[in-house]
Order: C-alpha cells, then sequence, then structure tokens
C-alpha cells in the first residue's frame, strides 16, 4: 500500500516537472514550438505597380446642365508592391521604393520619391521613408527621411529634418517638422535653421 502511494507520487512529480519545463521556454508561442513559421505573409504580391486615384468633382452651373466629372489627382507606382488586406488593419507595402505623383487642378505635377513605402487602407495613409524627395512643379526640390501623406484631407506632414531647395531664387531653407497642403497653396514650417541664400534686387 505504501509503495502504492509513493509511486502515485512520483507520477505526479514527473508530470508537474515536464508541465514547469514546457511553461519556462522564453518568448516561444506554440507554432515555434511545434516548428511552423508564424511569419505573415501577403496575400497578393505585384510587381511593376501603378495605381490611379481620381477626384470626384460636382459640377453647379446655373446656365447650363453639366455632369459630374471625376479627374486624375494623383499616381503611385512601385517596382514590388505586398498586400497585407487580409490583416485587421490592412496595409500594402513597397519594400523597393515608390514613386507618387500629385496632379493639381491646372495639371501641374509634383514627384515623391521614396526608398519605402506603406499603404494604410482603413486611415487611408501614405508612410514613406528613405530618402525621401519631392519634385515640385517650378524645379524646386524638398528632401527628407520621412514624410507622411494623409490622402483623405490632402495634407502633407513631417517631423523630421527637411531641406528645401528654391530653384527661383537659388535659396536654401533646413528645418525640423513641417507640414503642407497637397497643392503647396499652405505651407507651415515648425522650426527653421541654416542659411538662407537671398538674391539681392
Amino acid at each position: 500500500m505504501n509503495s502504492k502511494y509513493t509511486h502515485m507520487g512520483f507520477v505526479i512529480a514527473t508530470v508537474f516537472t515536464v508541465a514547469l519545463l514546457f511553461n519556462s521556454c522564453e518568448s516561444k508561442d506554440q507554432s515555434e514550438l511545434l516548428g511552423i513559421d508564424s511569419k505573415v505573409f501577403p496575400q497578393g504580391v505585384a510587381k511593376n505597380f501603378k495605381l490611379y486615384y481620381n477626384e470626384y468633382k460636382e459640377n453647379k452651373s446655373e446656365l447650363i446642365a453639366v455632369r459630374d466629372t471625376t479627374s486624375l489627382s494623383a499616381i503611385l507606382e512601385a517596382q514590388l508592391s505586398e498586400d497585407y488586406q487580409q490583416l485587421i488593419f490592412p496595409y500594402r507595402i513597397f519594400p523597393e521604393g515608390i514613386r507618387l505623383t500629385l496632379i493639381d487642378d491646372d495639371g501641374a505635377r509634383t514627384y515623391i520619391n521614396a526608398d519605402y513605402g506603406k499603404l494604410y487602407v482603413l486611415t487611408s495613409m501614405v508612410d514613406l521613408r528613405g530618402s525621401v524627395l519631392i519634385e515640385l512643379p517650378d524645379g524646386s526640390t524638398l528632401e527628407t527621411d520621412q514624410l507622411y501623406w494623409d490622402r483623405e484631407n490632402d495634407w502633407v506632414f513631417t517631423d523630421r529634418n527637411f531641406k528645401y531647395t528654391n530653384r527661383e531664387d537659388n535659396s536654401i531653407m533646413n528645418g525640423k517638422g513641417m507640414d503642407f497642403k497637397r497643392d503647396f497653396t499652405y505651407f507651415n514650417a515648425h522650426q527653421t535653421y541654416g542659411t538662407m541664400v537671398l538674391k539681392e534686387e
């Protein structure tokens, strides 16, 4: 009878020890313990990706009946696009770089190039990183290492350092943090420093 209890105590101690051993594995989830790769894979991959954004315009005229129209407002291009829209917070990434063309009402084009891009589907936000270069219609350029484009509100902003080169007067403005309307009718530099070269009249 005594050996029966000893045997049962040994079994309970063994089960308890094995349970502790499994629970002590540091930061190993079940898929890792079973040898399954838990990395998230894209639901789709596209090469030479091009996406067109059209803007709806309501035409109001009392003199003549004019139909409502849409106009091309932006073009997003990338060599490679990976689609993660199956996730709870869906997004699309452009790991090999991205080129964004913004078109204003007069047809003037602003080009934005970046080493990496991420498009958040639910929030209509585009995150651009790496060597971000903006080329304005007048030839001026703006350089930074991260930039956000809020498509919903037509707003572009960053909290990083930037360099703005004005081709018209060859002036250079350095600063940190800025936000502006997509058509550059409003521009706000949060902090500016460095040297500005001004032409004397």
